[in-house]
């Protein structure tokens, strides 16, 4: 008798935690629909917030992920003639959120050759940009830059500068959550 208390409480505590995860997985993707939706408008404060509350609610929901950084892919371009500089600061963010989009990367490297007048494939371009980043307080943009940099040649001072950087974004982020990495983009 005792035994079968015990499994009907376990059996209850999985199903209520299926529920809530149930629950958390619809907020998510409800909240990625309305994202998407207001990037469709161009709407992208909106866009920004939807696809950041899809990801508090559910951390591993990849689409709200990617979204996001269409997001912001989406709305470089959108700067790209009027504001390169802020503009590159959103691609830092996409290439951030999603590394191995080569379209926002393809774009990012357009902003850089055209309008930045800086070469993606020089080593020295691209430490500059994330020297410039970092003086600026874009640990983002930093760590993008200094990685884009090793990946073109490694050399141990880059690779210094790239671990202070990733030793500030810990200390500014305060935990793991979605929501401090979130508010430290801003």
């Amino acid at each position: 008798m005792r035994t079968s208390h015990i499994f009907l409480v376990l059996a209850l505590t999985l199903l209520s935690s299926m529920h809530a995860f149930g629950t958390e997985l619809r907020d998510a993707v409800s909240l990625n629909d309305e994202g998407v939706r207001a990037l469709k408008k161009q709407d992208w404060k909106i866009a920004f917030n939807k696809f950041e509350e899809a990801l508090v609610a559910d951390p591993h929901y990849q689409k709200a992920q990617s979204n996001l950084a269409i997001a912001h892919n989406n709305y470089a371009l959108h700067l790209a003639a009027e504001k390169p500089d802020e503009s590159l600061k959103q691609f830092h963010l996409a290439v951030y959120l999603d590394p191995n989009n080569e379209t926002t990367i393809a774009n990012m490297h357009g902003l850089m050759r055209r309008v930045l007048r800086k070469s993606p494939d020089d080593f020295a371009d691209r430490v500059k940009l994330g020297d410039k980043a970092k003086e600026s307080s874009d640990l983002i943009g930093a760590v993008v830059e200094y990685k884009a940099a090793l990946k073109l040649r490694k050399d141990s001072k880059v690779e210094q500068k790239l671990e202070e950087v990733s030793q500030l974004m810990k200390e500014k982020q305060n935990g793991n959550s979605f929501s401090s990495k979130a508010k430290m983009m801003k």
